[in-house]
């Protein structure tokens, strides 16, 4: 069985997940901007059951523009952003690619809030687009 891998910028918090992904994707939402201080936000989200998170985080909740509530998981110590939760697939874990132990293992396959992406966000060749947030698997 695959496993995915990851962890924050100091390594005080780790995370693992079993099997395939349920999704892989890019988020352009205003909110998904801002936390990551990037133009989107890319993810990887784990089966219910299949992943693991080690080491102390802070969460940040908030409601979505969609309605959904967003608890955002970051390490306790170094900041960075780990995980987020979405209340309308709460046993599912998305988690942030960038820290992937090995990063060259993803490849988005949608793109939300497509219609909010930056001018000069590149990313999503090739993904399924979506305008705004679309049903969720669960």
């Amino acid at each position: 069985m695959t496993e995915t891998t990851g962890r924050c910028l100091c390594g005080a918090v780790t995370w693992r997940f079993a099997g395939a992904p349920v999704f892989t994707g890019f988020c352009a939402c205003d909110n998904c901007r801002r936390a990551t201080g990037t133009e989107h936000n890319s993810i990887i989200v784990a089966a219910p059951g299949s992943w693991e998170i080690v080491g102390e985080t802070v969460a940040y909740e908030h409601v979505a523009d969609s309605g959904n509530r967003i608890t955002r998981h970051c390490c306790a110590s170094c900041g960075s952003p780990v995980a987020t939760e979405n209340s309308s697939m709460p046993e599912m874990r998305g988690f942030t690619a960038g820290g992937m132990d090995d990063p060259s293992a993803f490849e988005a396959s949608l793109f939300v809030y497509h219609a909010k992406k930056a001018p000069w966000d590149r990313a999503g060749a090739g993904c399924t687009t979506f305008d705004a947030m679309p049903p969720m698997p669960g």
